[in-house]
């Protein structure tokens, strides 16, 4: 229990991908670009309904270096980024070490436990001069949180008014519980997809995480220009045959396994809920609205911090 890992084993069509490109004594830069963009926008469009056009699609190493990437392609030293705590905690030295102000507009905890966004805090940290870039979690790590479109759209207007670019890390977006449908950022309307950025990877869906590859899906032909300028920058355009292989198969042909492993997901979070809030009172729990990780309220433990 030390990271965002699963215990479950990989998809066999992932398996077996990998083990087919074995074959293949040579081992040279791979030459296929498109079989990538193919696979994640078909992955947006059949899972979430999404039309994204494969040209959209940049290739990266993953969330966090293309979080980096357009950290230094929309903003400049000194600049505001802003935040939404409690997160991902990489997101904020990302933002301190690229040299940018970090500015946090921390989520509002309810009764229930669950949380909302200060859209008032929010509006008020948008409007300073010197805030470029809104980094989103969406779904949100680690508070549960699925975000709904009215949501959404409250966010990407007041980014649009304020002129603040939007970067939406969805890795979880697979995991999204209750009926529930994950609604990825680009997809709101075309103001809000011109305006953004959605990050993707196979990661966490199919327990592939050391192949550490991803997508991000920009439709703004000027934004996505930029961000490739900052890969070609940084040398960070060589794609990885074996991390290319696996992205690929896991997005174009483990559609049952995604299913399944999120229904079983959901089994074990209803079951730890109900044995926490049984057994464990003084902890409080929000609803599991989505990702695969327990946030768990303990302050009536009256813990120290470590």
């Amino acid at each position: 229990m030390w990271i965002a890992d699963s215990d479950f084993q990989a998809p066999n069509e992932v398996i077996e991908a990998l083990r087919k490109r074995l074959e293949h004594p040579c081992f040279g830069y791979p030459a296929d670009e498109q079989s990538f963009n193919e696979a994640a926008a078909g992955w947006e469009q059949r899972r979430f309904g999404w039309e994204v056009k494969p040209e959209w699609v940049v290739y990266g190493g993953g969330v966090m270096p293309f979080i980096m990437l357009a950290i230094r392609a929309f903003s400049a030293p000194g600049d505001q980024v802003i935040i939404q705590s409690p997160v991902y905690p990489p997101f904020h030295d990302i933002v301190r070490n690229n040299g940018r102000q970090l500015i946090t507009n921390s989520l509002i905890i309810r009764d229930n436990g669950s949380y909302e966004v200060d859209f008032i805090d929010l509006e008020e940290k948008l409007s300073q001069s010197r805030t470029k870039l809104l980094i989103m979690c969406n779904p949100h790590n680690p508070v549960m949180k699925s975000y709904t479109k009215d949501e959404l759209k409250k966010i990407g207007d007041l980014c649009i008014k304020h002129g603040v670019f939007v970067v939406s890390d969805e890795v979880h977006g697979d995991m999204v519980f209750g009926g529930r449908s994950h609604i990825p950022f680009g997809s709101l309307g075309e103001k809000y997809a011109d305006n953004s950025m959605v990050l993707i990877n196979p990661s966490k869906t199919f327990n592939v995480s050391g192949f550490y590859i991803g997508a991000a899906v920009i439709p703004n032909k000027a934004r996505r220009e930029a961000v490739e300028v900052q890969i070609k920058n940084n040398k960070d355009y060589s794609r990885p045959i074996f991390s290319t292989t696996a992205f690929v198969a896991a997005y174009t042909k483990c559609d049952d396994y995604a299913d399944e492993v999120k229904k079983y997901i959901e089994s074990n979070a209803e079951f730890a809920v109900n044995f926490i809030r049984e057994r464990l009172s003084p902890i409080r729990i929000g609803s599991v609205e989505a990702t695969f990780l327990l946030w768990l309220d303990c302050k009536e433990l009256h813990m120290e911090q470590t």
